[in-house]
Order: C-alpha cells, then structure tokens, then sequence
C-alpha cells in the first residue's frame, strides 16, 4: 500500500471519528498528499471506491472550500486539487456548523416563547443569552487560528 493510500485511509477513519463520512476524508487526504490534481476515475481506482461516491463526496468537498476542480490540457475531465490550507477550511466547517446550530437553536427558542413562571422564564432568557454570546465568541474565533503553525 503507498503512503499516499495509507494517509488517506488514516484521514479516513480520522474524518469517521469527528461524525463526518469516511470516504469524504479518504478523498481528502489522497489529495492532500497528491502532488498533482487527480481525475474522478484515478480517485476513484486508487481508494477503492466507486464512482457515485467518489463524485457525491467531491461535490460536499468542493462546497466546503477544500478542494477544487482543476483543468487540465489534453483532457475535458475536471481533476481535483485539494486546499492546502487546513487552518481556512477548519474554520469554515466550524463557523458553518456552529452558525446553523446557533440559527437552529434561536429558532427554537423563539418558538417556545416566554412563560409566565419566573423560574422558567430565567432559565429561558438565559439560553437565549448563552446563544447570543455563543455568536460573538463565533466572530472572535479566526483571531485564535493564529496561533496555530503554518
């Protein structure tokens, strides 16, 4: 097995133990390590994969900024580059997953409304409290990427 199928079944299970699909971080991690853009077919052969998966997994790859199709001369098939820049696209997933968590949950919470009890009342504004700061301390959080290496 090449170090490059190695990693990418490394990233695999890496990508499966943060509840993201396994074959998305298979993909990811061949073309991390791939010193040139890859096509759909060789993507698909070298991993083991089918097509469909392949395909489906790049698509949720693209949207997420963590690769790209690249052209390539002599050929009408897209190739795929990966995003070298681990620290963008993590902040990407975080933002958007937090984001819409935030959303969902203001959402809600507004549904619900405030009750005459006292007691729940608090209990509820101070949800809705914690889900405001959460976003501000969301808007901070490139600022602490930073400090992690290049």
């Amino acid at each position: 097995m090449s170090h490059r199928v190695e990693f990418a079944m490394f990233a695999g299970e890496l990508a499966e133990s943060l509840s993201f699909n396994k074959s998305i971080g298979q993909i990811f991690g061949f073309l991390y390590l791939s010193p040139e853009p890859l096509s759909l077919d060789e993507i698909s052969s070298r991993l083991s994969m089918s097509k469909g998966n392949a395909s489906i997994n790049l698509r949720y790859l693209e949207a997420w900024g963590a690769v790209r199709p690249v052209a390539m001369s002599g050929t009408r098939r897209d190739h795929y580059q990966a995003n070298a820049n681990l620290k963008e696209i993590i902040l990407r997933r975080v933002e958007e997953g937090i984001s819409r968590r935030l959303d969902l949950a203001e959402e809600r919470l507004g549904q619900i409304g405030l009750p005459s009890d006292p007691h729940t009342r608090k209990k509820i504004q101070d949800l809705r409290n914690l889900v405001g700061a959460s976003r501000k301390a969301l808007k901070i959080l490139p600022g602490f990427l930073k400090f992690l290496p290049k």
